[in-house]
């Protein structure tokens, strides 16, 4: 097996900044969510089966503990459908890339 090709610092630049929208972005459709069925931190908690410290992390935006899984899970279980699409890139020399829509704040913002 060839031995892999490191990642420039431009690209895993590209990488984290991706990581860190696509959180972000999950993270504003669960409080739209919570928002929406009129929920309090502590029943949306009890609801996603998370600590109400750990609901009032994401809600505040500190998503540095989270992985985009556990922000999907908290969202299947806050009663959400999540649907991940897989196409080819744009440019066959770059990295591909995480596009997460949703109807949450951001999304607002950005129509």
């Amino acid at each position: 097996m060839p031995p892999r090709k490191r990642s420039t610092s431009k690209q895993a630049r590209a990488h984290a900044e991706n990581e860190v929208l696509s959180k972000a972005r999950l993270a504003d459709e669960i409080k739209k969510v919570i928002t929406e069925k009129g929920l309090t931190q502590t029943a949306a908690a009890a609801v996603a089966r998370e600590a109400q410290s750990q609901m009032s992390l994401v809600m505040s935006g500190h998503l540095q503990g989270f992985s985009a899984n556990r922000l999907i899970r908290i969202l299947l279980r806050l009663g959400r459908d999540v649907e991940i699409i897989i196409t080819r890139t744009s440019s066959a020399r770059r990295g591909g890339r995480v596009k997460i829509v949703g109807t949450g704040p951001a999304a607002a913002k950005r129509r």
